[in-house]
């Protein structure tokens, strides 16, 4: 099994029947029982990986990206535009639309030209305060 960072990747368990459907195999997913090992749902793994704060926020941050990546590629399907159309319009390479419909990480001046080109507008929220935060950050 190949090394990510020095530890075991996980992979998704291919199975004929519907017993281990949605399993996953991960050195940190196995759990001794009864001195033979059970498998996680990818669900219960998730639910377990979710109480550590810095997973969570990480976790957090690339569902940010992946929704904003499917928002960009939904629009671009409902104008009936080519990537390499849109990618003229925004002067970017096709290569580079389709690296952010992809969800992979990009420079924020050539996301910005993309959603320019498809005229997807984004607006940046302050985070929200409770009522008792905000008197608490004026004193």
């Amino acid at each position: 099994m190949p090394l990510l960072n020095g530890r075991m990747q996980c992979r998704q368990v291919r199975s004929r029947g519907r017993r281990n459907r949605g399993m996953i195999f991960c050195p940190d997913s196995m759990r001794k029982r009864s001195g033979r090992f059970s498998m996680r749902s990818f669900k219960q793994h998730l639910k377990e990986k979710m109480k550590d704060e810095s997973f969570r926020q990480l976790y957090d941050e690339e569902k940010q990206l992946a929704e904003l990546s499917l928002k960009i590629l939904d629009v671009r399907e409902h104008l009936g535009l080519s990537q390499t159309e849109v990618a003229k319009k925004a002067n970017v390479t096709q290569q580079q639309l389709s690296k952010i419909e992809n969800g992979v990480n990009c420079n924020i001046s050539t996301f910005l030209k993309v959603c320019n080109a498809l005229g997807i507008k984004l607006d940046i929220e302050p985070p929200k305060f409770s009522h008792l935060g905000r008197r608490a950050a004026r004193a």
